[in-house]
């Protein structure tokens, strides 16, 4: 898993090819799909809130745009071929549907009643 640290640098190196003049401010694990969410901010208005998304670090170092548009994360992983229930060691296979609900909430939830 790549720390907190490393995909905020991953996050500014990129903000530095696209030419912005945004900094990072903050990073978010999320655990449903396993990748850091990077907010940014314009060092010029410091104080003041972007409108828009953010950006989002895979543990691979990928950094890919995101939008602010509710389920914004979701579509950006579907389009990855990334999904809550992947690396569920086949459990999902197995399971079928059943696991799809827990593994929505909590990966590890879901991991642990597969192999219950």
């Amino acid at each position: 898993m790549i720390s907190r640290h490393q995909a905020k640098r991953r996050a500014s190196e990129h903000l530095q090819v696209e030419g912005s003049t945004f900094t990072v401010s903050r990073a978010t694990r999320d655990h449903r799909f396993g990748v850091w969410i990077i907010g940014y901010r314009d060092p010029a208005l410091p104080d003041e809130m972007l409108d828009g998304g953010g950006l989002v670090v895979t543990d691979a170092g990928d950094v890919h745009d995101l939008g602010s548009a509710p389920g914004a994360l979701g579509d950006l992983m579907l389009t990855l071929g990334r999904s809550p229930t992947a690396g569920l060691s086949g459990a999902y296979a197995r399971e079928g549907e059943s696991l799809a609900l827990p593994a929505d909430m909590d990966r590890d939830e879901a991991e642990g009643l597969a192999a219950w």
